[in-house]
């Protein structure tokens, strides 16, 4: 089989692209472990559009484009997902008095209502995210029916090559991709081929809103160092905070404080991570091209490397040479930051929601990720992986009359469920102030999804300046060379596969 020619060209002309920048020194020891992954029940944030114009349409108002007499007769659709039920698909399984888990009840139930459909739902009986994918695997080869929507997460599909587990929607009947209420961009950033609508993304699922990285900050540890906090979100505010300014902030902020010289768990850390996961949201903060897409919408790995270095350059000064920060792979216990652990604790937004956020006697800040420099015109942020995407199983009939739900639902949480949340639930009931709340409408409009890092565990190379930073080391250029030449090779050879079974 012919493979595409000016693909393959592409992908060697990077490798030796790469091969010939200049490398720098990378032997700082490296820390133990590096291979953590962030837990999926961490899972509770956006690819995030841009919000339309009240003006033009309140979203209360907002009409979709299922016809007014559209019924099911009864039709059965039973959900599937991992842990995510609550924020996702049925609140509490009844009204609860919780402003938010009533607004994704009534969601559902109005929907049904509306379609003459029943809905139901079945959590996960697996532990783990891995064997979720397993279980995905499994019952749908097996070739019944069992779930008509499956709402999985981009580590149980995307990294462990599922797309064949999944029906394109691209042209499903009654589904309108153009609407505000889904997040076209993200869904083209997912999708192997940019034609192709495998993975649905939009306000439909919270836990999108939920998985985007932010930087929480003690509000009165800077009292006490620096004075008004409202300067911090200032310089946020007017597109200043950077990596140098989170440097700078956070050598201050380190406390010694049981004298003993050493920086340990004694003190007060000015940065901590909560694992590895969070070097990739720092990573994809700092506005490194990654990849393009041939002319056929496939994509190949090409890094802008001289923005990359600095981005190396900035993560390395960050966490390895300045004073009382700390990088470490594990999971750090969720009470660190609460009980004055580090100053600043790069974590999920959801991480409001958590009980140890929700008890914390000091007021905390949140605030996006940092840009590079100066330079970086705005803020970007990451949606992790391990939010969820709305499938429908290959082996589900009535493929339309299910995405007419899945619109519904959708559509439904545009008008009912999402300012119900960040209004209400994210930026009233669990945020401190109101510049907090600012500082989210930023990293709600910043964070999107990303091709090399949802196909990181299929492909490579999606990770290779968190990647040197966990190992201690700065040398991209050597890293990004042993990588990406093999990295475009298993795209080449995915795309030919793909050719071959459509037979061309």
């Amino acid at each position: 089989m012919k493979l595409p020619a000016r693909l393959l060209c592409t992908a060697l002309a990077a490798c030796i692209l790469s091969a010939a920048l200049v490398s720098c020194s990378g032997d700082t020891p490296a820390p133990d472990d590096t291979s953590a992954s962030a837990e999926s029940t961490d899972t509770t944030a956006p690819s995030v559009p841009a919000e339309t114009n009240p003006a033009e349409t309140a979203r209360a108002d907002a009409k979709d484009t299922l016809p007014d007499d559209l019924k099911l007769n009864g039709m059965s659709v039973h959900i599937h997902s991992f842990d995510n039920e609550k924020y996702d698909i049925i609140g509490m399984n009844e009204t609860s008095g919780d402003v938010l888990y009533d607004a994704v009840y009534n969601r559902t139930r109005k929907v049904a209502e509306r379609l003459d459909v029943k809905i139901s739902w079945a959590d996960s009986q697996t532990a783990k995210w891995q064997d979720f994918s397993n279980e995905l695997h499994q019952i749908i080869l097996a070739g019944d029916d069992v779930w008509q929507i499956v709402f999985a997460m981009g580590n149980s599909t995307i990294q462990k090559n599922r797309d064949a587990l999944f029906t394109d929607l691209a042209n499903a009947e009654y589904l309108d991709l153009s609407q505000p209420w889904w997040w076209q961009e993200a869904m083209e950033e997912v999708a192997f081929n940019i034609h192709e609508r495998k993975y649905l993304v939009g306000d439909i699922a919270l836990t999108n809103y939920m998985s985007a990285g932010a930087y929480f900050f003690n509000k009165n540890l800077y009292t006490n160092v620096f004075g008004n906090a409202d300067d911090l979100y200032q310089t946020v505010i007017e597109g200043s905070w950077t990596y140098d300014k989170l440097r700078e902030i956070s050598a201050e902020a380190y406390q010694d404080l049981n004298g003993n010289g050493t920086v340990d768990e004694g003190d007060i850390y000015g940065l901590r991570f909560a694992n590895a996961e969070f070097l990739k949201h720092a990573e994809f903060s700092m506005d490194v091209q990654h990849f393009f897409r041939t002319e056929e919408g496939y994509p190949v790995i090409e890094y802008d490397t001289q923005r990359a270095q600095q981005a190396v350059e900035a993560l390395y000064s960050l966490l390895y040479e300045t004073k009382g920060n700390i990088y470490q792979s594990d999971n750090l216990a969720r009470t660190v930051f609460p009980q004055r652990g580090t100053f600043f604790y790069a974590r999920h937004l959801g991480e409001v929601f958590k009980a140890e956020m929700r008890n914390m006697e000091d007021d905390y800040g949140i605030l996006p990720f940092p840009k590079l420099d100066d330079q970086q015109k705005e803020y970007h942020g990451l949606l992790h992986n391990s939010s969820n995407f709305v499938t429908v199983p290959i082996t589900a009939k009535h493929v339309n009359e299910i995405c007419a739900v899945i619109e519904a639902m959708c559509a439904e949480s545009y008008r009912s469920v999402v300012e119900t949340f960040y209004d209400i639930a994210l930026k009233t009931k669990y945020s401190r102030d109101s510049y907090s709340g600012q500082c989210i409408d930023i990293i709600r409009n910043a964070t999107k999804k990303n091709l090399v890092y949802e196909y990181n565990g299929r492909f490579g190379s999606g990770n290779i300046i968190a990647d040197c930073i966990g190992a201690g080391n700065t040398n991209f250029a050597s890293a990004y060379a042993k990588t990406v030449e093999a990295s475009n090779k298993k795209i080449i050879q995915a795309i030919d596969q793909i050719l071959k079974q459509q037979g061309k």
